[in-house]
């Protein structure tokens, strides 16, 4: 039984517990990725759909580790609200951008599809950041 495990790790399958437990090692597992990326170039793959009626944005990273390696991680996956405007998902990158302490200069590339609102949020960056373009 599940409970039997349960209780020889010492782990409670209460609700609350496990949510803390995925909580912490999402944490854990941020901080792992900010500490890899920092510094390096990274790729940006981006695109918006609509599942069943919800509204979604993801964010993935790509980039080459130390043994290259090229690897793949999503930075984020949000419900945007049915707000896929340029404006909108432009907070969302960048407040991901921060979240991840992804600088501008380090990105080489963005991919999306070539939707308008998508080209318009990276358009909206680059005359953000002046002549930093990414």
């Amino acid at each position: 039984r599940s409970s039997d495990l349960a209780n020889k790790l010492g782990v409670s399958l209460e609700r609350e517990s496990i949510r803390k437990l995925i909580i912490e090692e999402a944490k854990c597992k941020k901080e792992e990725l900010q500490k890899v990326l920092k510094g390096r170039f990274v790729f940006l793959k981006m695109d918006a759909c609509t599942r069943h009626r919800v509204n979604y944005f993801a964010i993935n990273v790509r980039f080459v580790d130390e043994n290259n390696k090229t690897i793949t991680r999503t930075l984020g996956l949000k419900d945007t609200q049915a707000h896929h405007t340029s404006d909108y998902l432009q907070k969302l990158v960048e407040g991901v951008l921060k979240d991840f302490e992804i600088k501008k200069e380090q990105i080489l590339c963005v991919v999306t599809d070539n939707a308008s609102n998508m080209l318009s949020t990276i358009e909206k960056m680059n005359a953000d950041e002046g002549n930093k373009q990414i």
